[in-house]
């Protein structure tokens, strides 16, 4: 398998109660599981979730088998194409899984980097990057 996209966030928020904080793993897991389904066009790939207590930190990761990244890639016309077109749709995923981690503490704004934490709420720290 190879790594072909990874998102971390991070909200500072309080402690949740160590079954909400469960719930709300298993609940993101899922939401961007289903979303990858539609979004990643790519025959076999692996997610990963990690989440951490405190603030909320997680690492999101997709990796795919060589094989259906050739795959992947031959679907989309040429080599360049199809690199671009599943560079974006990993984009696009990692935005979905920071989007859906911070909906549960009432914020519906989403981040893709530290130039735009100064959109947030005054002790609300939220930080995605995509790789």
């Amino acid at each position: 398998m190879i790594d072909i996209g990874t998102t971390d966030f991070y909200i500072d928020v309080p402690s949740m109660a160590k079954n909400e904080f469960e719930k709300y793993s298993v609940r993101l897991f899922d939401e961007w599981e289903e979303f990858i389904k539609t979004g990643l066009m790519l025959p076999d790939y692996r997610l990963a979730l990690e989440v951490e207590e405190g603030s909320v930190k997680g690492v999101g990761r997709i990796a795919v088998a060589l094989y259906a990244l050739y795959l992947g890639i031959g679907n989309y016309g040429s080599f360049i194409s199809g690199l671009q077109t599943i560079h974006d749709q990993v984009n696009a995923v990692g935005d979905y899984l920071a989007n859906q981690a911070v909906v549960p503490f009432g914020q519906q704004w989403v981040g893709s980097g530290p130039s735009e934490l100064g959109n947030l709420p005054l002790g609300m720290d939220f930080l995605t990057s995509v790789r």
